[in-house]
């Protein structure tokens, strides 16, 4: 099973569709498949290092995919929508990190994501304008009790604090910070409606 993600502005998956919205790496067409295999049996063991081997310019959006598995790793200005599956498995000292200063709607959203990391970990931090959506997620038992936090730096942020959960659990004992909060997204956006359509709205259509 393969996970299919799309390099343009974003990528998207074959079961799983995961968007990628803070890249815009466009690809071109024809291109050979990429395949990601932390087992050593495709083209790159990592995801960052598929990623880094796309050249800058094309005029079509590039396919890498990524199998099924656990991937040890940081993706710079990268972010995820997991759309129809629950087998993208995210470890590290800090899972998520965003970087949407570009745009005001720039967005991280994971949907049915599980985050595993060494004792303690924390589940993500900001250091510029970042807006998170986590939708059905699970976090393992031993993740810090610790919300996605903002790093102090010398750029002001203008659009506040946008992380939004929904519907997400962990083992063990519960924290109250991942509490249902989507209500209090611009538009309080309903959580069966989070899809492709919703996150690029007419930018891009990564289904046709």
């Amino acid at each position: 099973m393969f996970i299919k993600y799309y390099v343009q502005l974003f990528k998207m998956r074959h079961f799983v569709y995961a968007i990628f919205i803070c890249l815009s790496v466009p690809a071109a067409s024809a291109q050979p498949r990429i395949v990601v295999d932390s087992a050593g049996h495709g083209d790159f063991r990592t995801i960052q290092e598929a990623l880094n081997s796309l050249s800058e310019q094309s005029p079509a959006p590039r396919t890498i995919f990524i199998r099924k598995g656990i991937y040890n790793e940081k993706i710079w200005g990268v972010a995820t929508l997991n759309l129809r599956g629950s087998d993208i498995t995210l470890n590290g000292p800090v899972c998520i990190w965003h970087d949407g200063s570009v745009d005001p709607d720039s967005k991280t959203v994971l949907k049915d994501c599980s985050f595993s990391g060494y004792d303690g970990f924390k589940l993500g931090r900001y250091h510029r304008e970042a807006q998170f959506y986590l939708i059905h997620c699970s976090f393992a038992e031993n993740m810090a009790d610790q919300d996605i936090y903002l790093v102090p730096t010398a750029t002001p942020l203008h659009w506040g604090r946008r992380i939004y959960y929904y519907d997400c659990h962990k083992k063990g004992t519960e924290y109250k910070w991942y509490a249902n909060n989507l209500d209090q997204a611009a538009g309080s956006p309903d959580p069966g409606k989070i899809d492709p359509a919703w996150v690029f709205k007419t930018k891009w259509d990564p289904l046709n």
